[in-house]
């Protein structure tokens, strides 16, 4: 299996997750909603046991677990290397930690993904299809 259909499967389970908290607790901004208690920190949304960390969330699902960071404003689909080794692993896939950093560092180069640095969480890559909601707050 390819790295680029992970990553695009991982950013599908945040985009997900997302959409759940947000029609599940009707906000807008999840992130004000964890800090006004309107969403708990952690429960379940269906099949799914979630837990907020910070700006973060880690969710379980009956065969994987995503762990993933909003960035202000609210904005997901980010992931970092370490969500993307923990996504691989625990669906059983099998592959090694060097090769899944190269194939990174190809898909950067190819523009594939982009790794934008921005503030709180400077260490997430984002696919090419953020670039425009990133440019336009940062």
């Amino acid at each position: 299996m390819q790295i680029i259909t992970i990553i695009r499967e991982l950013v599908d389970d945040i985009v997900f997750l997302d959409s759940g908290f947000k029609k599940t607790f009707q906000t807008g901004d999840v992130l004000r909603a964890i800090r006004e208690k309107k969403i708990p920190k952690e429960g379940r949304i269906g099949y799914v046991k979630y837990y907020f960390h910070g700006i973060g969330c880690r969710a379980v699902f009956p065969d994987r677990v995503v762990n993933f960071d909003y960035t202000p404003p609210s904005i997901c689909g980010g992931f970092s290397e370490h969500d993307l080794l923990d996504y691989i692993k625990s669906r059983g896939i099998e592959i090694p930690e060097e090769v899944i950093k190269k194939e990174l560092k190809k898909l950067e180069y190819a523009k594939e993904i982009f790794y934008p640095k921005i503030s709180p969480n400077q260490y997430l890559f984002f696919t090419k299809n953020y670039r425009p909601i990133i440019d336009k707050y940062f």
